[in-house]
């Protein structure tokens, strides 16, 4: 009898929903026979991500476009892609300030006026600076500290990868600005652990209520950095924020678009064409953009680490004179010049982990090299390995020496970095097999050991440094520089003399927060690192940012590096100022960028649209958003009679 009455209805419903669908098509023929506009408007224009907003100047649209895809998530639990950091960085503001290279702090980057603990570490405050505000009006306050660091979200165990929520016993606001966090052991770096130099930023109750896991997408996402993103959909090449009201100095930029393209060469060639303002630039090409008069470029230095990872437990890199024989065997200067275009600081006196320019932390006196072949034989030959008749390397049981290399394809300078490397080893007499292929699919093999990859060597660039920073320059590369599966050991085998030297001075750095003190370990841990080459540094590329002076001006001129990607993205682009008589506007811009989609770039950002500016043409559009609302409605209705099913 039920599913009887049920068929019925069905049928019922068919019949209304037929009638509905009729009433909506013969609605819709009016509406279109009244407006020539939607018919005649191009596609592009009704596919529009870019919402707009009152009070935004046409001027005051910044266009932003880097490689490296579509960001993965806005929340530093999960991500793992640049543009996700790039993305970050416009949006939140840390706690512990970004350090300068020379050691002073950046407490614009901060929420924080000051930071304290008691003598022995285990008892940390942080104080709120007393105006820090979210984008939707709200203050920042301890409760978002408390928020942000707790099981719900940032300690909870599945997330916290850095292991904080095993020191913490409680956290609580002791007024209405100070938080103060309660530790069960003595932590003198907890400050920095806790911020997005190394983990994440205080994020608002909106974002947390989705849990640690959360990826900020689809969502209007509060933030207390002078800008905020809005409606962001996985895999999108366009991402649209817009200036926090709040932030102080409030940012003339009213809107940023941000293009994410997959190859380093379509930046140069959006910069030249004068379709975006500002790009990050790959070193190989940066200098092609120049012929544009109102391109300029800003190299933020030694913002990356490119280096050969190995696991020093496997042979045949568990030997100290194999691992320096490959930086005598490599030329540095090469890859400086013919990959990198001089846009790297060279590596051969900083094998420590630290470059010179980072002159509160670098050690001067550390193991240099040089590009030296003899050596790099003699120290062969003192392992028993020795060429051939047939030119090759052979270890002492007479097996060629043939080595794997994985290439992280990212970046075209470290593609070509590989080349010279395969080029100087082979010379050697050391095979060499190049594997390249993205950094994703390097990081999974390690996981899973897939082709043996552990026992190989890679080939990576890292954006992780924080130089000016001793517990971070201190730290082992698989805990700050790169994401593969950590070898068993840093220095050299797990109980050499090398390894327990570093552990000793590791945690002596953990330990104390004097900054003298800390100065005399990490220098002893460059000169472990010099001397051993846990990792082979190959030097400390530039990030460069080409920026159009068209539209917009007051460009920051600091070549100062901070923390990842630095506060080009953060404090200094809230002080750009539109050119005088400028006239840019957001569909112009983005136009050149719809017309490109074969080259990687959505066609589903924004388009030039036909418009008008008389008043009868407003009624006219306004008439026609009524209209194609009612028949959303009844079209809705009628498919939902139609499709009903029963229960």
């Amino acid at each position: 009898m039920l599913e009887s009455s049920s068929r019925n209805s069905m049928k019922t419903g068919k019949h209304y929903g037929l009638v509905l669908l009729l009433f909506s098509l013969l609605l819709s023929l009016s509406f279109m026979g009244q407006s020539t506009l939607f018919i005649s408007a191009p596609i592009s224009s009704a596919q529009s991500s870019s919402p707009s907003t009152p009070n935004c100047p046409a001027n005051s649209v910044l266009k932003f476009v880097m490689y490296g895809g579509a960001p993965n998530s806005v929340n530093l639990l999960t991500a793992s892609v640049e543009s996700s950091f790039v993305t970050l960085r416009f949006m939140y503001l840390g706690t512990y300030p970004s350090p300068y290279p020379n050691g002073t702090l950046d407490w614009n980057d901060s929420i924080l006026s000051s930071i304290s603990s008691n003598p022995n570490y285990t008892r940390w405050t942080f104080d709120l600076k007393p105006n820090v505000t979210w984008s939707n009006g709200q203050r920042v306050t301890p409760q978002d500290i408390l928020g942000t660091y707790s099981s719900n979200f940032a300690l909870n165990a599945s997330f916290d990868f850095l292991g904080i929520h095993n020191e913490v016993t409680n956290v609580s606001a002791v007024n209405s600005t100070a938080v103060v966090f309660n530790l069960n052991a003595p932590d003198a770096h907890f400050a920095e652990r806790t911020s997005d130099l190394l983990f994440t930023p205080v994020l608002p109750q909106q974002f947390r209520q989705n849990g640690p896991g959360y990826n900020g997408y689809n969502a209007v996402d509060v933030a207390d950095g002078p800008f905020y993103l809005t409606n962001y959909s996985a895999g999108e090449t366009q991402a649209v924020l817009y200036r926090n009201p709040y932030y102080k100095p409030l940012p003339k930029v009213c809107e940023i678009i941000e293009s994410f393209v997959e190859s380093d060469s379509q930046v140069p060639t959006y910069l030249s064409a004068g379709s975006v303002d500002l790009g990050i630039l790959e070193p190989s090409s940066a200098k092609s953009v120049l012929s544009n008069s109102n391109i300029h470029l800003l190299p933020e230095k030694g913002l990356f680490i490119t280096g050969l990872f190995y696991n020093v437990s496997a042979y045949p890199y568990n030997m100290t004179q194999f691992r320096q024989a490959l930086a005598y065997g490599i030329n540095q200067t090469n890859i400086d010049q013919q990959a990198y275009n001089g846009y790297i600081t060279n590596a051969y006196t900083a094998e420590g982990g630290v470059p010179p320019f980072a002159t509160s932390t670098y050690n001067a006196n550390q193991q240099n090299y040089s590009y030296n072949s003899s050596k790099a034989v003699a120290l062969l030959k003192s392992i028993g390995i020795t060429k051939g008749s047939d030119g090759l390397m052979h270890y002492p049981n007479g097996t060629e020496v043939s080595l794997t290399l994985w290439v992280d394809n990212t970046y075209t300078s470290v593609v070509l970095a590989a080349g010279i490397i395969q080029n100087d080893l082979q010379s050697l007499g050391i095979k060499i097999t190049p594997q390249v292929t993205s950094a994703s699919a390097i990081i999974g093999d390690t996981y899973a050991n897939t082709n043996n990859i552990n026992h190989a060597m890679i080939l990576y660039q890292s954006g992780a440094p924080i130089f000016g920073d001793p517990y971070a320059d201190a730290l082992p590369a698989y805990q700050i520089l790169d994401p593969f599966n950590p070898y068993p050991s840093w220095e050299g085998p797990v109980n050499s003399t090398a390894q327990l030297q570093y552990q000793s001075n590791f945690s002596a750095i953990v330990a104390t927060g004097n900054p003298a003190q800390e100065a005399h370990y990490l220098n002893n841990i460059q000169n472990l690192n010099s001397q051993n080459l846990p990792i082979l540094v190959l030097g400390y590329p530039d990030l460069i940012w080409g920026y159009n002076t068209q539209r917009w001006t007051n460009w920051p001129n600091s070549s100062l590096m901070i923390a990842p990607f630095g506060r080009w993205v953060g404090y200094d682009l809230a002080t750009l100022a539109p050119a005088s008589g400028t006239s840019s506007t957001t569909a112009s811009i983005s136009s050149s960028l719809s017309a490109t989609t074969s080259s990687g770039v959505s066609s589903s950002g924004t388009g030039t649209t036909a418009t008008t500016s008389s008043s009868a043409s407003g009624s006219q559009t306004l008439i026609l958003v009524i209209g194609i609302v009612i028949i959303v409605i009844i079209l809705a209705a009628a498919f939902a009679l139609i499709r009903r099913r029963r229960t």
